[in-house]
């Protein structure tokens, strides 16, 4: 239930089942996706919020999917808040995404058009030679 609670964006079933089940936040689904890299992917921003009030580690790539971690995801969307508080997490802005064709978040951002994300990366410290 914690998966599609994160990926749907019902924060207090999210809190719910943390707070008071304490569930797990760095858990992977079948795909190796993790509930931050799910609730990045839809633009959850209050979700990754709490995720990451409860330790959600931002730098965990989705192992068995693509190697996307929720920096890359949030980028290559254009979720300019997520990507946001995401980089105030010291998440790693030069990770590479082994399984996609090793692109960093700069790139997907490049990739979508997603202005604003790529000045926020910049601004981060994206390498923009990588």
């Amino acid at each position: 239930p914690l998966f599609w609670a994160a990926e749907n964006g019902h924060e207090a079933v999210v809190e719910l089942l943390i707070k008071t089940h304490n569930a797990k936040v760095d858990v992977s689904d079948i795909h190796g996706r993790t509930l931050l890299s799910l609730a990045a992917m839809e633009g959850n921003l209050v979700v990754v919020d709490q995720l990451l009030h409860w330790k959600a580690d931002a730098n965990v790539a989705a192992v068995r999917s693509d190697g996307r971690t929720a920096l890359l995801v949030a980028a290559g969307r254009g979720f300019l808040a997520v990507v946001e508080r995401l980089l105030k997490e010291n998440t790693e802005v030069n990770a590479e995404a082994a399984e996609f064709n090793g692109r960093t978040a700069l790139q997907t951002a490049a990739a979508g058009g997603n202005l604003a994300v790529i000045e926020r990366l910049l601004h981060g410290k994206a390498d923009i030679n990588a």
